[in-house]
């Protein structure tokens, strides 16, 4: 027997529970408040409900910092660098990281 979420109010969830990716859909468009950050992996959901604090942000702008000045010194080098956004694959997994960071990888052509 699974427990559904959606008779649970909009409060702080502490642990992975039960869910399909509807109720994780719609905990995601329909958060309890601004700091709510959601997150779902095979059938389960968490919420994280907390700001993390000055030290988290500094801490996060930092790396940002320097993954830049790292990048600058290596211009043949192809990246993106992503803040703020949700990265999903549909009925499987839903994440919002602090920060991505793809590198492209050269392909030599013959």
């Amino acid at each position: 027997m699974t427990t559904s979420l959606a008779w649970l109010p909009k409060q702080h969830i502490s642990s992975w529970l039960a869910a399909t990716w509807p109720e994780y859909l719609d905990r995601l468009e329909h958060p309890a408040n601004d700091q709510e950050r959601v997150f779902f992996n095979l059938n389960t959901m968490w919420v994280d409900m907390g700001n993390e604090g000055i030290n988290h942000a500094r801490f996060n702008k930092l790396l940002t910092m320097l993954l830049f000045t790292w990048f600058s010194r290596q211009p043949q080098t192809k990246f993106d660098l992503l803040g703020g956004c949700t990265m999903e694959k549909p009925q499987v997994q839903g994440a919002a990281p602090d920060e991505i960071l793809y590198i492209a990888i050269p392909i030599r052509v013959k």
